[in-house]
């Protein structure tokens, strides 16, 4: 598994801006959303659906400076309050069924 920083000094950051091609990643690294992705989609657990769609506020090119950015801290807490959020809902439900 590479790390945000290991891609960015890989090249794979440094896409051509210019370009108008879309692409998806699937990623479990919250890092790594936020370093290559210029809007990171958080998905629900069970049924899985698209819980939020944030915008990546960090300017690029993006390089390993990036991940102390005080924006990228808090869009990565942001994250991952909604991730443990809807974890500790699920788990509730599973734990106490209706």
């Amino acid at each position: 598994m590479h790390k945000p920083a290991s891609l960015c000094s890989s090249g794979f950051c440094r896409c051509d801006q210019s370009n108008a091609e879309r692409w998806c990643l699937s990623t479990h690294d919250i890092d790594e959303a936020i370093m290559l992705a210029d809007r990171v989609v958080v998905m629900t657990p069970r049924p899985c659906r698209i819980g939020a769609q944030l915008p990546v506020p960090v300017p690029r090119p993006r390089s390993v400076v990036t991940l102390t950015d005080p924006r990228f801290i808090a869009l990565k807490g942001q994250i991952l309050s909604m991730i443990y959020h809807d974890a500790t809902t699920e788990s509730a439900t599973h734990e106490n069924p209706a």
